[in-house]
């Protein structure tokens, strides 16, 4: 019991670990793209285990054995889960070699976050010290907000939570130690003072959530920078087509660029050449895939940097996710036309081997290549001396590529238990946000109904997206009203150019538990004037090889899915306007136009329209929205009701023009004490007076007759002897009021009885 107490007294260190504990897992958040999986766990079950056990309510000593035991068996239980420590070793100290063995370089992450834990739990105990503490996380936060692909909104909203919330329980720590007779009047009614915080902490949230979307007035000087600064490939926008983030057209062009973080926008179409490929069948130019979905865009998933190799000119790599197909092989002279870098080598699907051209100017120098064999993208990373240490990007370079010839016809008919077994084999690519939006899963189970295959369902998806969409560089971002994007662009905008669609179909695919990946790159290019001569006329022989003129114009993104280990991955082109080129064999490729044209769409019922989905099934920003609104709303009806009196005693000041005597405030009562006579079914006749309606009630109702023959007194000496009424016999009569609503109360139950 005397532990117990103690441990009662300590209630604001207990608060603390809460606090910390909520920053904490921000951190965790934010680190989830960038460590293994067994760290991320393992660092969290630590955090975890050490916040409860700071509610064991034992001592400090027992405290500690008791989260060294517990972190001990979390990194065996956990490494066991990962098949990273397989027990092998014979008796007692055989297993605990092998285990210890096996505990680096997890267990320095899980000490350094336990170490932070600890010391900012006993660290952190005065007002100055929070204020630093969060500051610096909000800092952080939105540095790694603005300048990486991360979006960290959500992460920055639970320590501004977190923050408002460990001051306010260190307000009262100061108040226990310093007003002592306060703070246990406090105790005694926490509902006054605890309603008004809850209420506080609703109305930032509901303003937090119901601000509208705005564009800023001024940009900040990294923006305007990296807006301008194109000599490592950053071309002005933020997308595959370099649509500008801040929605005005005349800020942003088309092109090639590495942030995707924040997807839509308008933009202007730029023609200027980027490269000539000279190729013996037409493709799309692939460049990066991007894997993990924010909400508003797509952002680098470290993890895959796990699978990077160096390679070198001319060496073969191997794409283990592309399939068991049969493929065509696909020949490309890439001759680029711009000074820019990029940060990988453009070529069709799948890219098999790299040859770069021995640069005159720099005689010697070997081209430094990285193959990423998860996203089957081969990496520029320069060419590497040590006296010269120059970065130039290839001007010529050729590509050979393994294209897949997808047999439809049978992947058409192939279940999803043909595909994926038990599972998808690409898990990874399912990754959904938490607070995604249900009415988008809603709307593609609903398009996707009439199929049962895979590929049935991404093909109603695609000819859905198509056919009830429009396309268009300036999409009306006025109608945005949601903060995820697909969802905006589904029920709300609906229009808008490729980003918009192939990100949207990636995410109802995956929302059918269909593994999809986003890529951007570049569409295929004009044919240049003398290969468009020869294909229009059929009297000039026909070359194998065609040159594409490819522009910052043709600067695309489109989907990927994944069919399970026989088909691999598979591009699905979803925007209004655009052919996928195909592989069948080489003379389809000869038989395809030229240029690719909008197609008109057929008038058809549509499988779903999105205005007729439940409105409700956003449960983000709007559910917080409502259950803010709620609270405050049920707050406001209950501080009327609680400050009636003082209500009712403003109205009459306002009626009358003037502050209120206490004469006016007792003769005001009478009437109210009168109304409750009057509820009570003891009403006052036209022709009585006051004291003749008092005197009937009184004979009628014995138990309330003193309180009635001093309000009385009350009512006449305020109505004739004004100036004999002062406060106190204005507090009289409010007590005597109340004893008579108590009295009749009283009186009622009894008769109810």
């Amino acid at each position: 019991m005397k532990t117990l107490r103690k441990m009662s007294r300590s209630w604001y260190y207990l608060a603390t670990v809460i606090w910390l504990f909520i920053i904490a897992y921000q951190w965790y958040r934010f680190t989830l793209p960038m460590w293994y999986d067994e760290t991320s766990v393992l660092v969290l079950y630590t955090l975890v285990a050490t916040a409860c056990a700071e509610f064991f309510p034992v001592g400090i000593a027992l405290r500690w054995i008791v989260k060294f035991a517990a972190i001990i068996f979390i990194h065996a239980r956990i490494l066991m889960i990962y098949k990273v420590y397989v027990p092998e070793g014979s008796g007692f100290q055989g297993g605990l070699a092998q285990f210890t063995e096996h505990l680096s370089p997890y267990i320095w992450f899980t000490m350094a976050a336990w170490a932070i834990f600890e010391l900012s739990v006993r660290l952190i105990d005065r007002r100055s010290r929070v204020l630093i503490f969060v500051g610096l996380n909000l800092v952080a936060f939105t540095i790694l907000d603005s300048f990486t692909p991360y979006f960290l909104w959500t992460e920055t909203a639970w320590v501004v939570f977190a923050g408002m919330g460990w001051l306010v329980t260190n307000h009262f720590r100061r108040m226990e130690l310093n007003h002592p007779k306060g703070w246990k009047a406090l105790r005694k009614s926490p509902l006054r003072i605890f309603g008004n915080i809850v209420v506080i902490f609703a109305c930032v949230l509901w303003i937090g959530v119901s601000m509208p979307t705005v564009n800023p007035v001024l940009k900040d000087p990294y923006s305007l920078l990296k807006n301008n600064w194109s000599s490592e490939g950053i071309v002005s926008g933020s997308s595959a087509t370099g649509s500008g983030t801040s929605g005005n057209a005349a800020s942003a062009s088309s092109g090639y660029s590495r942030d995707d973080s924040n997807l839509g926008g308008g933009f202007n179409f730029d023609n200027s050449p980027v490269m000539n490929v000279t190729s013996n069948a037409r493709a799309y130019w692939r460049g990066e895939t991007r894997q993990y979905y924010t909400g508003t865009g797509w952002v680098d998933n470290t993890r895959e940097s796990l699978g990077l190799r160096g390679t070198a000119s001319g060496e073969s790599v191997s794409n283990p996710q592309q399939g068991t197909v049969p493929t065509e092989q696909v020949v490309q002279r890439v001759t680029m036309l711009t000074n820019r870098s990029y940060p990988v080598l453009f070529g069709a699907y799948s890219i098999s081997k790299i040859d770069i051209p021995e640069e005159a100017d720099l005689p010697g120098l070997n081209p430094r290549l990285v193959w990423n064999g998860q996203g089957a993208e081969m990496y520029w990373a320069g060419f590497s001396n040590s006296q010269q240490g120059n970065n130039r990007y290839p001007r010529q370079y050729t590509v050979v590529s393994e294209v897949s010839v997808i047999p439809t016809d049978r992947l058409e008919r192939a279940t999803f238990s043909d595909l994926y077994g038990d599972r998808p084999d690409e898990e990874s690519y399912l990754q959904i946000p938490s607070a995604f939006p249900d009415r988008v899963k809603e709307l593609a189970e609903q398009i996707t109904a009439s199929s049962t295959t895979p590929y049935g369902k991404v093909s109603l998806l695609k000819n859905y997206l198509t056919e009830n969409y429009t396309y268009t560089n300036t999409p009306d971002l006025s109608r945005k009203k949601s903060s995820d994007f697909v969802d905006s662009f589904l029920f709300e905008i609906k229009e808008g150019y490729c980003d918009y669609f192939s990100t949207s179909l990636v995410m109802m695919a995956r929302s059918l538990d269909i593994p999809a990946r986003w890529v951007k790159g570049y569409a295929p290019g004009q044919l240049n004037s003398v290969d468009a001569v020869e294909r229009m006329n059929p009297g000039i022989p026909q070359s194998s090889e065609q040159t594409y003129m490819v522009t910052n114009a043709d600067a695309h993104s489109w989907a990927e899915v994944y069919f399970g280990e026989e088909y691999g991955w598979v591009p699905i082109e979803a925007t209004p306007g655009f052919t996928l080129p195909t592989h069948a064999s080489a003379q389809e490729q000869q038989a395809e136009p030229v240029a690719t044209e909008e197609p008109e769409p057929e008038e058809q019922d549509p499988v779903v329209q999105p205005d007729n989905m439940a409105k409700g099934s956003n449960l983000n920003a709007a559910l917080i929205g409502w259950i803010a609104g709620s609270i405050i709303a049920v707050w406001a009806a209950f501080t009327v009701w609680r400050y009636r009196n003082g209500l009712y005693f403003w109205l009459l000041r306002i009626k009358h023009g003037r502050s209120l005597t206490a004469a006016d405030k007792v003769v005001a009562e009478a009437r109210r004490w009168q109304v409750q006579m009057k509820r009570q079914g003891y009403g006052r006749a036209p022709h009585e007076t006051l004291r003749e309606a008092v005197l009937r009630w009184e004979r009628d109702q014995p138990e309330v007759s003193e309180s009635l023959h001093l309000l009385l007194e009350q009512f006449e000496q305020a109505k004739y002897s004004t100036g004999s009424v002062d406060e106190d016999d204005w507090i009289k009569t409010r007590h005597l009021s109340k004893r008579l609503r108590q009295s009749l109360r009283r009186s009622r139950s009894k008769k109810a009885e």
